[in-house]
């Protein structure tokens, strides 16, 4: 329908139907955007727990393997164990540091 042709009542209840389906819109929007931040936050924390377990297997990997070159008893091994045990200390000082 066009403006002109609209009675002042008409334009009235015309806008006032275009504001609330505006308000609809925006509330529907802010919704979503209050759940992307929600799941946003949860794949976050997922990330970071799965950071955390990741660590922690391979702190258990490197553990195992110093103990078998420890218990293997050759000269070459016993320094390949040191040489690995010095490097998780930088790294260890590092990640304190970061």
């Amino acid at each position: 329908m066009e403006f002109l042709e609209m009675s002042l009542s008409e334009l009235e209840e015309w806008s006032e139907r275009r504001l609330q389906e505006s308000r609809i819109y925006r509330q529907e929007a802010e919704r979503e955007a209050e759940e992307a931040r929600i799941y946003r936050q949860e794949a976050e924390r997922r990330a970071d727990q799965a950071e955390r377990e990741a660590d922690q297997a391979e702190r258990k990997l490197e553990a195992y393997i110093l103990k078998v070159l420890r218990e293997s008893n050759n000269e070459e091994s016993l320094k390949i164990a040191q040489e690995l045990e010095q490097s998780r200390i930088y790294r260890d000082q590092a990640e304190r540091e970061a």
